[in-house]
């Protein structure tokens, strides 16, 4: 596992850096200009009732189909392709969005992007990794024959994980709202 962990976290680290060089090689274009990153809208943030459970669903629904898309290339032989281009297309929007964040807002747009993706970062991250290591573990073929016991090991795992990825939706539901709500206001970007 230390092998496959080392290979995601420098999966990561590149594609972040490769999401920043993108933006600031392209900054000035519309997306800097206005719409969801004017002032306007962060004003109406301060002032935003958020329904906690239609955003709950929405959530879900957005996470349930990277989670089946994980699970189903989990059953094909050699699906490692599905865990380096998962990995590289977070690593590279992370990096593409902080360096937006910091780009349009200066030094308080490091803050607001942090508030906009903890706390269901510290749950989505471990998440994501367990459930790929997990179904890429199972695309040798030593794994498939590896009978029952190995089959509950994998369910159990499997479980654990879909456990975690939901405390990061149910954070990112529930939470996150308001912690950004809090940090627009306090960081006063009007």
């Amino acid at each position: 596992m230390s092998v496959f962990l080392r290979k995601f976290k420098n999966m990561l680290f590149i594609s972040f850096l490769a999401g920043v060089v993108v933006v600031l090689l392209f900054a000035k274009t519309s997306v800097f200009q206005e719409g969801y990153f004017s002032i306007y809208s962060l004003e109406r943030l301060k002032y935003l009732q958020v329904d906690e459970h239609k955003l709950f669903l929405c959530i879900l629904q957005n996470r349930i189909q990277i989670v089946l898309l994980i699970l189903m290339t989990g059953l094909i032989a050699r699906n490692i392709w599905v865990t380096y281009v998962f990995t590289i297309w977070y690593g590279f929007s992370f990096g593409m969005m902080a360096s937006v964040y910091a780009n349009h807002f200066g030094w308080k747009g490091i803050p607001l992007f942090l508030c906009c993706v903890f706390p269901q970062i510290l749950f989505y991250i471990p998440g994501f990794y367990g459930l790929l290591y997990t179904c890429s573990a199972r695309s040798g073929s030593e794994s498939l024959l590896g009978g029952r016991r190995y089959l509950y090991q994998s369910a159990l795992q499997i479980f654990c994980f879909l456990g975690v990825v939901a405390m990061g939706i149910f954070t990112e539901s529930y939470v996150n709202p308001t912690l950004v709500t809090k940090i627009v206001t306090i960081l006063k970007f009007l």
